[in-house]
């Protein structure tokens, strides 16, 4: 029995009460996130001040001007408040010392350990932009979806009977308990202890609850005792070693009425006219992107159950980051192939390959495989018959060796590259007993 993380998702059974009790902890696990952001914005723009005032001394022979800017910029720097901590610990003086006395109700009826998991939150977004793994981080809005977490509910709290569960929302001392009704909440297997719980509230109403928990589950067995290899694509979203393809995924038309919808928002954004209209372009805004987002997980789960038959599957260790990072170049030098580029990489994540290789990850211990990672450096460009590597022996969707002649799908030579340069043997025994030598 292996110990993995499962998730389900479920949409509660709510009364009025419950349902006000949750957009109010909604509403105060966004005004939390956005102040602890605040309180970083300011302390990184003195940060930055600091910075300029040390290249100004820093000159030489500093002009009039660096002179006066290294004046206004001292003054500045004397109502400096006290600088904000990187740590829990940091967060929770912002919380005790800046929100507690701006929002004095919030600690009566909003449950605390709500409160610190929203700053921490916030601390994580911090955290990721001084790493540069993250742009700046931005504010919540109440005009889309709303959250809410609680990183520890205890096990106690969660009860299933029949078709239905029901969980337990920790609420302070004094308020009025809450119980969600979870329909069609059945687990497969026993659950050990709860991960975390998220409840995402979105403008049209529609609320639901996400439950992950650690759970011992025993993994299945193969039907196929093989390697598999999987290249990734921009017109596939996967081509399988063995000639097994997943088309990409039609989903342009819900873009393009997305993209409507943006221009409609943006075009009366600055205007108190036409609030229900508005009000119905932000709820179908929602919608679609709430289909786009089934439609792709659904489309991933497909490929990994198909992934699932086999015994060890193997994949390209991409850095989606690197390969998808802007091409417009500089103003000196700008990119002239910047538009082709940028729609081919919006062509490549349309498919969605971080949440393909995190589903993957995340459920081999389940299903029973192994997934090994091999460099994707010339995959498309070896030739799987002769082993000659060159530039032009791929032309788009077509793969043509220009030593042997060999021809086939450029994606399908890749997937089987992939498959071969992994080194990955399986050898059967005499027992019938199998073992795999990486």
């Amino acid at each position: 029995m292996n110990q993995v993380i499962r998730g389900i998702k479920v949409k509660p059974k709510l009364n009025v009460q419950n349902r006000h009790i949750m957009i109010m902890y909604a509403e105060a696990a966004r005004t939390i996130y956005n102040d602890v952001v605040q309180k970083f914005k300011e302390d990184y723009r003195y940060y930055k001040l600091e910075k300029e005032l040390e290249e100004l001394e820093g000159k030489e022979d500093p002009s009039d001007e660096d002179n006066q800017k290294i004046k206004e910029i001292q003054e500045e720097l004397k109502s400096k408040p006290e600088p904000m901590e990187f740590s829990r610990s940091g967060v929770d003086n912002v919380i005790k010392g800046i929100i507690f006395p701006k929002y004095p109700s919030m600690k009566k009826f909003v449950y605390s350990k709500l409160i610190r998991d929203a700053g921490y939150q916030a601390l994580t977004a911090i955290q990721r932009f001084l790493k540069g793994l993250s742009g700046f981080p931005r504010f919540k809005s109440w005009k889309y979806t709303q959250s809410f977490k609680f990183s520890q509910i205890p096990l106690h709290h969660l009860m299933v009977r029949g078709k239905n569960g029901t969980v337990k929302i920790p609420t302070p001392q004094g308020q009025p308990s809450m119980q969600l009704l979870l329909r069609g909440f059945r687990p497969e297997y026993p659950i050990l202890k709860i991960v975390e719980t998220v409840v995402k509230i979105f403008p049209d109403g529609h609320i639901m609850v996400s439950m992950s928990f650690y759970t011992k589950v025993k993994p299945k067995v193969p039907s196929k005792i093989e390697v598999i290899g999987v290249d990734i694509g921009i017109k596939k979203t996967a081509v399988l070693s063995n000639g097994i393809m997943f088309p990409r995924l039609q989903i342009d038309h819900i873009f393009q009425e997305i993209k409507l919808i943006q221009r409609k928002l943006d075009k009366y954004k600055n205007t108190r006219l036409r609030l229900g209209y508005r009000r119905k372009l932000r709820n179908r805004y929602v919608k679609l992107w709430r289909r786009v987002t089934a439609i792709r997980r659904d489309h991933i789960n497909q490929i990994v159950n198909e992934l699932s038959k086999y015994l060890v599957v193997i994949v390209e260790d991409l850095n989606l980051k690197e390969m998808t990072k802007s091409t417009k170049g500089t103003v000196d030098k700008p990119n002239p192939k910047s538009k082709v580029e940028r729609n081919i990489h919006r062509d490549f994540l349309n498919h969605t390959p971080g949440m393909f290789f995190r589903v993957l990850e995340e459920r081999k211990g389940t299903l029973g495989i192994i997934v090994r990672k091999v460099s994707p450096v010339n995959t498309s460009r070896r030739c799987n018959e002769c082993g000659y590597i060159a530039k032009n022996n791929r032309n788009r969707e077509v793969f043509k060796c220009k030593k042997c002649g060999h021809r086939d799908d450029a994606d399908l030579n890749a997937a089987k590259n992939i498959r071969d340069i992994s080194g990955v043997k399986i050898t059967l025994g005499e027992d019938g007993k199998y073992t795999v030598n990486v």
